[in-house]
């Protein structure tokens, strides 16, 4: 297998199992408070595209916003892996990368990207901000570095 083969795969591999740990805590998250179907969840990620219209749009707006999803960690994860050989310090500090990544994936999804998009806008609670923080760190930022480290250590061994 190339090694671009094996790059693109493990991007992939590593974007999807991010997505899913993500969507599991967001899933969570979700129904312990409210007792609601979480398909609104993903309803919500695909008005960012479609608008009010996705929260009718019945179980197409429901796998449109799964897609959404899943496409957006993998380009987080790709992201990573681009800057991962570029910047020595996150080979040295993986987890600690990680974690830092996680921060910037939330602030840069909630300040810049979440206010372009159509999705319904609600003002930010420091409970919220914290805990959609802390998921990110351990469910996406830390898997993606750590994903990360053992390609590139493995890459040149």
């Amino acid at each position: 297998m190339s090694k671009t083969k094996s790059l693109f795969t493990t991007i992939l591999n590593t974007g999807l199992l991010v997505g899913t740990f993500d969507a599991i805590a967001a899933v969570i998250q979700y129904i312990i408070p409210t007792i609601r179907n979480p398909v609104r969840i993903f309803e919500y990620i695909a008005s960012g595209v479609f608008g009010m219209d996705a929260f009718s749009g019945g179980a197409v707006m429901a796998v449109m916003g799964l897609f959404f999803h899943y496409f957006i960690a993998t380009a987080w994860t790709s992201l990573f892996f681009t800057v991962y050989p570029r910047i020595p310090w996150l080979a040295k500090n993986k987890v600690a990368g990680g974690l830092l990544y996680g921060i910037l994936i939330w602030l840069m999804m909630n300040l810049v990207i979440l206010p372009l998009s159509n999705v319904p806008h609600f003002p930010i609670r420091i409970s919220g901000a914290a805990i959609g923080m802390l998921i990110l760190m351990l469910a996406v930022g830390l898997p993606i570095s750590l994903r990360a480290h053992k390609y590139y250590v493995n890459l040149n061994p």
